[in-house]
């Protein structure tokens, strides 16, 4: 695809790019769309960016295998199982990124999701969770992973923030509740 001639889903797009490539979120809003609930996996080292507009995810939850930067984008999780992204060892850069005001907050993991006792997901060593700018209705940044072990490095670098007042990182991972995913 190019702006000219885009793909007309977000999955389309990212399964034809390379590493290093940048997907444009063009119109005032774009889908990720899910069969299931099963987190999203972006396996290539991509740039997402949305010049203002919202990026509505409806996959349980993000999981890197690839450093990735999301920039000026409106985030939105509509999946409440795992509203979050997961740097999974790899980079994150948000640079300008908010949450849909009146959205489920979006928490930031360093490490992966575990499902069943395995990461759902290749993992890095060395996470990097970089926030520059924006900051709106974020959830919490967590170090760690969710219901597993990683062990690798965290750098979290937080610059410029407009409004994280309800954030809170903290330096471990966290385990979650029980959620009956046939009583939504």
């Amino acid at each position: 695809g190019t702006k000219s001639k885009p793909y007309n889903l977000f999955d389309t797009a990212l399964k034809n790019a390379k590493d290093g490539d940048t997907i444009y979120i063009l119109e005032p809003m774009a889908f990720l769309n899910a069969a299931d609930n099963s987190p999203y996996i972006i396996d290539k080292a991509v740039t997402i960016k949305g010049d203002g507009n919202l990026f509505l995810i409806r996959s349980a939850g993000i999981v890197l295998e690839a450093d990735v930067t999301f920039e000026d984008v409106v985030l939105n999780f509509g999946n409440r199982y795992h509203d979050a992204i997961f740097a999974n060892g790899h980079t994150l850069t948000l640079k300008n990124v908010s949450c849909e005001n009146g959205a489920r907050q979006v928490d930031i993991f360093g490490g992966g999701l575990y499902m069943n006792g395995k990461n759902v997901a290749q993992s890095g060593c060395k996470a990097q969770i970089i926030m520059t700018g924006g900051g709106e209705n974020f959830g919490n940044i967590y170090a760690g992973a969710m219901n597993g072990v990683y062990s690798g490095n965290v750098t979290i670098s937080l610059t410029n923030l407009k409004a994280a007042s309800n954030m809170v990182v903290y330096a471990s991972g966290a385990n979650e509740t029980y959620v009956n995913l046939d009583d939504f």
